[in-house]
């Protein structure tokens, strides 16, 4: 049931109130900003040393994309970064490839089908104690003057509506959230990344014409930065299209009628998802 608690699946006044608060925390720490620039270009020397690790062979570069993306997650939501051969962090990568998606589209079917599932099902326990051993970790050491993530930010709100019975900021919240982000932040944009290499691979006219914009505008000496966007619309008009062409999240998330509604002769009852 936690999964019902996230942002993802959640709805009124619970998803308006989360959506909210997180929307706003994360901007305070950078997201869509220049302050997660830092993050972001050293996030990417960590991403280029292991590429170059290869030393020219063929590789599968889904889970080393998903462990730098879900990285910078980490910094807005932890506070630091993890290395690439921690196994709890591996762990939670894993997971989000399947257990939510799963959940999202047959939430009431999981525990009762049989399959491979289970598996990740049984591997839960380890991750809730991963994040339930950070949460503690900022419990002890949150300072209320002086937040330095999303899990300090959502305790100190927690704290100032204690003595609410109706508060959305409570545990089962905050660590359904933290899941929520991982899957939101990492499987979106590295699955985004990882299409567009396979795009650029098979379009290799505009591979080049790529390499050779980033080439003039940035060098090869040089991390990008935010601001190098608009000298170098070529790139930004291809990221965009790869967008718009590939369907990145062919289910969505699940959605219900708010109301009766009689549709080309049929009835879709409320809340009937």
């Amino acid at each position: 049931t936690t999964f019902f608690n996230c942002l993802g699946i959640s709805n009124g006044n619970r998803w308006r109130q989360l959506r909210c608060f997180t929307l706003s925390t994360l901007r305070d720490f950078g997201m869509g900003r220049k302050g997660m620039e830092e993050w972001i270009q050293e996030e990417s020397k960590h991403l280029r040393a292991r590429i170059r690790s290869f030393k020219g062979k063929p590789f599968d570069p889904t889970i080393l994309l998903s462990r730098t993306v879900s990285n910078i997650v980490c910094c807005l939501v932890f506070g630091q970064r993890f290395s690439y051969e921690d196994k709890q962090f591996l762990e939670l990568l894993n997971m989000q490839f399947f257990l939510p998606q799963m959940y999202s589209i047959f939430p009431w079917a999981m525990e009762q089908l049989p399959g491979q599932h289970h598996t990740v099902f049984n591997k839960f326990e380890e991750i809730r104690d991963f994040v339930e051993m950070k949460i503690q970790e900022h419990r002890k050491t949150v300072d209320p003057s002086s937040p330095r993530d999303f899990i300090d930010c959502f305790l100190i709100r927690a704290h100032q509506e204690k003595d609410n019975p109706s508060t959305e900021f409570h545990y089962d919240n905050l660590f359904a959230t933290v899941i929520n982000l991982f899957v939101a932040g990492t499987e979106t944009t590295s699955s985004t990344i990882r299409y567009a290499l396979s795009v650029l691979i098979k379009h290799k006219n505009i591979q080049e014409k790529m390499q050779e914009e980033i080439d003039s505008v940035i060098g090869r000496e040089r991390c990008p930065n935010m601001e190098d966007r608009k000298s170098m619309p070529f790139s930004d008009a291809v990221i965009h299209e790869i967008q718009r062409c590939l369907d990145i999240v062919p289910f969505s998330v699940p959605h219900y009628a708010l109301e009766d509604i009689s549709f080309r002769g049929y009835t879709i009852p409320e809340v009937l998802f």
